[in-house]
């Protein structure tokens, strides 16, 4: 009886090594390919934070890099937000200069440095997409003045920065600065105009006088000559709205105002003719008329 019962055993261990193998059912193609870049994402993720840490050498990381690469990791579109005077060429070639577009490989701070030293651009952020794809997002500076000095006009911002157009008139409408440092210093004065906003609405233009103060221009024509100084400006201007509320000074065929002496407004009509300003002799006011046209209004 022993002896049936060991041949018994014996039968039942060779039945179980006889049971059939069980497999894991095989990835089809895609998801092969799929699993493999996505390990080899992080992978590279993982392996880029080491060289960060000075843990795997340059040459180790461009292999990897390149195996990236090859795998389907390559900036292959670059999408661009908020451009709408920079021109998306422009931006394309600061992101992907000559050289590896792998994924990884792409430095994205020094991509947006130059980015942000395009004229139109004020700030500028870059961000990767994977597998392929970087998103570029631009905040644009806002056109301001057009800016005449000597023959040429150019576009600036409200802190003068130049910005590039091939034709101004789009920008038209926009008020004309005139005189060296006109650009930059009109950062100053346009605090002060909007201390007068039914002026400053009025104002199509302004010229930076020697470097020290300025004349405005209305949309009816007229000159108002500011004295130096932004407070002795921001006074004699809120002393012409005064008077312009009151009695109306704008629209009634005067040429030039002149507030740069004290508490005085010197007048001159359209019709008057000025002597030169190089024959007007040093003893006459600062307003740069000869007495014969000057008619003073006290203030």
């Amino acid at each position: 009886m022993s002896r049936a019962r060991g041949q018994t055993r014996r039968g039942a261990v060779r039945r179980a090594k006889r049971q059939p193998d069980v497999r894991l059912p095989a990835l089809s193609r895609p998801k092969k390919r799929a699993w493999f870049v996505g390990a080899l994402a992080a992978g590279g993720i993982a392996l880029g934070a080491a060289v960060i840490l000075g843990d795997v050498p340059g040459m180790a990381w461009r292999g990897i890099s390149q195996s990236v690469a090859r795998v389907g990791l390559v900036a292959e579109q670059v999408e661009i937000v908020g451009a709408t005077h920079t021109r998306r060429i422009d931006v394309h070639q600061a992101v992907l200069p000559a050289g590896s577009n792998s994924m990884l490989d792409i430095d994205l701070e020094a991509a947006r440095k130059r980015v942000a030293a395009l004229p139109w651009v004020a700030d500028v952020s870059i961000q990767r997409a994977l597998p392929n794809r970087l998103i570029v997002t631009l905040q644009e500076r806002a056109p301001f003045a057009i800016w005449r000095t000597g023959n040429s006009a150019v576009l600036v911002d409200a802190k003068g920065t130049v910005l590039t157009a091939t034709d101004l008139i789009p920008f038209a409408g926009l008020p004309i600065l005139v005189g060296a440092g006109a650009a930059t210093e009109a950062a100053r004065l346009w605090p002060v105009l909007a201390t007068q906003p039914q002026l400053h609405a009025r104002v199509t233009g302004a010229a930076w006088i020697g470097r020290r103060r300025w004349d405005i221009r209305f949309d009816s024509g007229e000159i108002l000559a500011l004295p130096e100084g932004y407070d002795n400006a921001q006074g004699a201007l809120a002393r012409f709205a005064r008077m312009e509320s009151g009695t109306g000074l704008l629209d009634r065929g005067f040429a030039r105002f002149d507030m740069r002496i004290g508490d005085r407004l010197v007048v001159r009509r359209a019709s008057d003719k000025p002597d030169l300003e190089a024959k007007t002799p040093s003893s006459t006011p600062q307003s740069g008329l000869t007495p014969k046209f000057i008619k003073e209004v006290a203030i």
